[in-house]
């Protein structure tokens, strides 16, 4: 695992080539034909394990699906980036099989969002609950939420005994 690059631009190279080609409505081995590739290598291409990506057969690639230029260039970045070691991979006989597909996707991640309760399950009363469910829109009226907060201090009930 420490020898590999990343996957994680392969993969996102390969969903757009797939993508544009199926716009255009190509088959894959008209594809392959035109830029002078075998099928089996743009197969490899497209579902992002192709051992060396090529930036000249991107740019083709690109010529012949139409692209933009700006389209052309993210591209052809995305297939310069395959190549390159994430500062993670040295750490790779550490974390288990497959771990490493979280933390690529961790790193390429633009934002956070995180949730967190406005009163701590242990101070929460049954009133603030069934507040917090009315107005958070989870239950459509009151009596709903009354009847939710019934039965969860019944089943509260059972579990507590």
């Amino acid at each position: 695992m420490a020898e590999e690059d990343s996957t994680l631009p392969r993969r996102q190279l390969g969903r757009l080539l797939r993508q544009y080609r199926e716009e255009i409505g190509l088959t894959m081995a008209q594809a392959a034909r035109l830029v002078e590739i075998g099928t089996t290598t743009l197969h490899r291409l497209e579902r992002g394990t192709a051992d060396k990506v090529r930036v000249r057969i991107v740019a083709h690639l690109c010529e012949i699906y139409e692209r933009s230029a700006a389209e052309g260039a993210m591209l052809k970045h995305l297939a310069e980036q395959a190549a390159v070691k994430n500062w993670y991979q040295e750490y790779s006989d550490l974390l288990p099989d497959n771990f490493d597909n979280y933390v690529e996707l961790e790193s390429a991640a633009r934002h956070l969002v995180s949730y967190q309760e406005l009163v701590p399950g242990l101070l929460q009363t049954a009133a603030y609950a069934h507040n917090a469910k009315f107005r958070s829109g989870g239950v459509g009226n009151h009596t709903a939420a009354t009847r939710r907060a019934a039965y969860e201090a019944a089943t509260d009930y059972q579990a507590a005994r």
